[in-house]
């Protein structure tokens, strides 16, 4: 089974990571480099704090400190080794004001809850 991470730099660009877990029994847990399977930039240039993937809709949904929600599309097949950039798809600009977003989950039901600096 295969470990996938997400990492985010200052100007809102997130990479999505993926790497193969060891067996427990050695130091480290992690077997070999990560491979890099995406990069998403957002719009905004303003640093990515939460990131949540929905499978059913394969969308890659991220949230800025900033109040806002993005989403980007990923190909099905996105085991291909070679990195791509993807594209947005959805953008709600300061949907909690501009206040940070410190939560992004998808509920049972398939929809995603947000919360925000901002109390919603």
């Amino acid at each position: 089974q295969r470990l996938t991470m997400f990492s985010t730099d200052r100007q809102g660009e997130v990479k999505w990571w993926e790497m193969m877990p060891q067996e427990m029994s050695g130091k480290c847990p992690v077997d070999g480099p990560p491979s890099l399977l995406a990069r998403m930039q957002s719009p905004l240039h303003r640093r990515v704090l939460c990131v949540e993937v929905c499978h059913a809709k394969r969308l890659v949904i991220c949230a800025d400190q900033n109040g806002s929600i993005m989403a980007f599309r990923y190909r099905a097949g996105r085991e291909d080794p070679v990195a791509s950039d993807l594209e947005l798809t959805i953008m709600m600009r300061h949907h909690h004001a501009k206040l940070a977003v410190s939560l992004l989950r998808m509920n049972e039901a398939g929809d995603l809850v947000s919360g925000g600096r901002d109390g919603k």
